[in-house]
């Protein structure tokens, strides 16, 4: 099955948008921890819905165990 869209206006503001807010985000002086718990969050959620777009059935909680125990795990494949 083949899903398509067109792009709107609507869409098209929102993206803009997050794009704006993303640069933003990229300048603003936030302590080193608290930006890699917010880069993690944002992996998370975006691993995800992309995921479930493509009919992965994960919970949010399962995704986060499996990228934490790949993250866990990481040193060991050096």
């Amino acid at each position: 099955m083949r899903l398509t869209f067109k792009y709107t206006n609507a869409l098209v503001n929102y993206l803009i948008r997050i794009e704006k807010y993303k640069t933003a985000l990229d300048y603003l002086f936030l302590p080193t921890r608290e930006k890699q718990k917010l880069m993690y969050e944002a992996k998370l959620k975006k691993t995800h819905f992309s995921t479930s777009i493509e009919g992965n059935v994960l919970s949010y909680n399962q995704v986060e165990k499996v990228i934490s125990s790949k993250q866990d795990t990481r040193h060991l494949t050096a």
